[in-house]
């Protein structure tokens, strides 16, 4: 199953575009640790791709990220299930972790500490 979510040309998109800006935010975080603020972008995507995975493994279902905006077209609000409200969250949380720990590869980068994430197996 694994096998054909990587098949699909959407997946390889999200790896083109998570690779690109993965190598956008790291070339301009030599410039100042603020390009690390790119890196939402390959971030939401992994995280978004990796939650799909656990729920086609686990729930047998394709995630469905869940909007509180009414962004969700009726068809995926037809079947959105408590599944998708956790991964949600894990999806967001994941993001969150991307973030900073693209912040600190640039701040190592650029030698400097405005991100302020101690973390022992950067030392």
């Amino acid at each position: 199953m694994t096998n054909t979510i990587l098949n699909e040309p959407g997946t390889k998109r999200f790896f083109l575009a998570a690779t690109a800006f993965a190598l956008l935010t790291m070339l301009l975080g030599r410039l100042h640790p603020i390009f690390a603020l790119l890196a939402v972008v390959p971030a939401s995507l992994i995280a978004y791709l990796l939650c799909d995975v656990i729920s086609r493994m686990i729930f047998e279902k394709e995630f469905v990220f869940v909007s509180k905006y009414g962004l969700n077209s009726p068809e995926e609000q037809s079947t959105i299930q408590r599944s998708d409200y956790v991964l949600t969250l894990v999806c967001a949380i994941l993001v969150i972790i991307g973030l900073f720990l693209a912040g600190e590869v640039c701040d190592r980068f650029h030698g400097t500490d405005m991100w302020k994430w101690d973390l022992p197996w950067f030392k």
